[in-house]
C-alpha cells in the first residue's frame, strides 16, 4: 500500500492565537477573556475557541472556574450562572463557546486573576486525524460574517496554559480595574460555529475521509432502479417550480440523463463507455487514489454531486445511508452541472457537430440553473437542449424492470407535437434536432423489435 497524506484542514485557531494552540484529546482549545481589562461592577466573557482535529462527531463539556476571592479577601467576586456548558462538534468543526460572567462592583482592581476553564473531550467513534497537532492548513475564504467574528476574535489575548488535576483544565490571566463604563456583553451563553467539513472547497481531504462511505453506501444506491423514480419525480417539481411544466414523456427522459450520470459513477456495465468523461467514475477514482499503488499528492477529480454528496456527508454522516434522497431532493442542481456538459458532448457525437467549447457547456449549464431558480423565463430550448436529447440517446442504458422503452418514445413524439406552439425563429434548430434525433431512435428501436 501507498502511503496516504493526512488531511490537513485550515487552521483557523491558529490563525487567532498565532499558531499556539493546546491539545486535549482531538480537540485543539485557547482561551480568552473578553475583554481582558474587566471594569468592576460590569460583566465580561469567557470565550473558549475549540478547533475539532478529528473526522468524527466529538461531545466537549466545558465548565468554567471563576476566582474565589481578590486581594481584599472579598469572596465571590465574579458570578456566572452558566459554569457548564455541553455541546456537540461535528467533524473538523471550529467554535467557540462564550460564558457571561459578572464582576461585582467591589471587586478589588488587580492584574493577576486568572479565570480558568476544565474540558471533557469525548469522539463518538474511532477517530482519524484531519489536523496536525500543531495547526493545520491555511485558511481558504470565509464567509462575509464569519470573518467579522475572526476579527473580533483576533483582538484577544489567547492562552493555550494547561494545568493537570482531574480534568484538563485551561487558564487564562485577566485584570479588572475601577468601574466605570463597561462592553456590552451578551448575558446568554452559547456556541459559535464557524467553520464545518461543508464550508470546505477542496473535495481532496473529505473523498481521503470518506471515500469508504461512498463505497459502501451511496454508489450501490446509484442505480435505474434506485434514482430514476425520484428523479424524475425531482423534475418535474423543478421545473414547475420554474414556471415551465414538463410532459411525463419530458421529465422521464431528463431522469434518465440525470440517472445516466450517477448509473456512471459506479459503471459495472459501461466501462468501455468512450461517451463519458473519467471524471464522472468515482469508483475508479476511489481505486486509483486509495487503491494499491496510489500515489500520494494526485489531485482527486470528482464529478459536481459527489463534491455536494462529500459536503452533505462532513456536515451529517448518516447522509451516506440516504443518498437517494440527498441527491435527488438537495442535490439537483449540482447534478445538472454534470449531466448538461455530459448531455452535451452525447449529442455531438449522435449528430457529428461540434456544439461549443467546454467553458460553453459551464456557462450554458449555469444559464439553466439560474432560469430554474427564477418563477419565469424557462423556454423550449433550455428544456431539449440538451437534458430531453441526451437522455433520449442515453435512455436504452437508462432502464428499469417493466419499463416499455417504446412507449416512453411515443410519448416524447407526441410531447413534442404538442410543443409545436412555442417554435419560433430563434428555437427552430432546436426543434429539427430534436426531431431528426427522435426520429433515428424510433426507427432503430422499431428495427430492433
Amino acid at each position: 500500500m501507498s502511503d496516504k497524506v493526512t488531511p490537513n484542514y485550515p487552521d483557523l485557531l491558529g490563525g487567532l492565537t498565532g499558531g499556539s494552540r493546546c491539545n486535549i484529546n482531538v480537540l485543539q482549545l485557547a482561551l480568552a477573556v473578553r475583554p481582558r481589562v474587566v471594569r468592576a461592577g460590569k460583566p465580561f466573557e469567557a470565550i473558549l475557541v475549540v478547533q475539532n482535529a478529528a473526522d468524527v462527531d466529538v461531545d466537549l463539556t466545558a465548565t468554567l472556574y471563576l476566582p474565589d476571592k481578590d486581594p481584599r479577601k472579598l469572596k465571590n467576586p465574579f458570578i456566572s450562572y452558566h459554569t457548564r456548558l455541553v455541546i456537540g462538534l461535528r467533524p473538523a468543526e471550529v467554535g467557540y463557546i462564550k460564558l457571561p460572567v459578572a464582576c461585582a462592583a467591589a471587586t478589588a482592581p488587580h492584574d493577576g486573576y486568572k479565570l480558568g476553564m476544565a474540558v471533557q473531550v469525548k469522539p463518538l467513534a474511532k477517530p482519524q486525524r484531519i489536523r496536525q497537532t500543531n495547526g493545520g492548513g491555511p485558511v481558504n475564504a470565509l464567509n462575509e460574517a464569519v470573518q467579522e467574528e475572526m476579527e473580533e476574535l483576533g483582538k484577544l489575548h489567547f492562552s493555550t496554559d494547561k494545568q493537570f488535576g482531574l480534568s484538563d483544565m485551561l487558564e487564562v490571566p485577566f485584570g479588572v480595574m475601577s468601574g466605570r463604563v463597561g462592553h456590552d456583553v451578551d448575558p446568554h451563553p452559547g456556541w459559535v460555529s464557524l467553520w464545518t467539513m461543508s464550508d470546505y472547497d477542496d473535495p481532496a481531504g473529505m473523498f481521503q475521509s470518506y471515500a469508504k462511505l461512498l463505497a459502501e453506501h451511496v454508489l450501490p444506491k446509484l442505480t435505474p432502479e434506485h434514482m430514476l423514480e425520484p428523479l424524475r419525480q425531482a423534475t418535474l417539481s423543478n421545473f414547475e417550480k420554474a414556471g415551465y411544466a414538463l410532459k411525463p414523456a419530458e421529465a422521464l427522459f431528463i431522469a434518465k440523463m440525470l440517472a445516466r450520470v450517477l448509473q456512471l459513477a459506479d459503471p459495472v456495465h459501461d466501462l468501455g463507455d468512450y461517451r463519458a468523461d473519467h471524471v464522472y467514475n468515482v469508483l475508479q477514482t476511489i481505486h486509483t487514489h486509495l487503491g494499491d499503488g496510489a500515489e500520494a499528492g494526485e489531485p482527486v477529480e470528482l464529478p459536481y454531486w459527489c463534491q455536494a454528496m462529500l459536503r452533505a456527508i462532513a456536515d451529517n454522516r448518516e447522509a451516506a445511508r440516504h443518498p437517494v434522497n440527498i441527491i435527488s431532493q438537495r442535490l439537483y442542481h449540482d447534478l445538472l452541472r454534470d449531466a448538461v456538459p455530459l448531455a452535451i458532448q452525447l449529442i455531438e457525437n449522435e449528430v457529428g457537430t461540434t456544439l461549443g467549447s467546454s467553458e460553453d457547456a459551464q456557462n450554458y449549464t449555469e444559464q439553466l440553473i439560474h432560469q430554474l431558480n427564477q418563477s419565469a423565463g424557462l423556454a423550449f430550448d433550455y428544456v431539449y437542449m440538451p437534458l430531453v436529447m441526451g437522455g433520449l440517446i442515453c435512455g436504452s442504458r437508462v432502464v428499469i424492470q417493466r419499463e416499455h422503452l417504446d412507449d416512453s418514445i411515443r410519448g416524447l413524439q407526441s410531447a413534442l407535437e404538442v410543443r409545436r406552439a412555442e417554435q419560433n425563429e430563434a428555437n427552430t434548430p432546436v426543434f429539427e434536432m430534436a426531431g431528426q434525433i427522435l426520429d433515428r431512435y424510433s426507427q432503430q428501436f422499431n428495427f430492433v423489435m
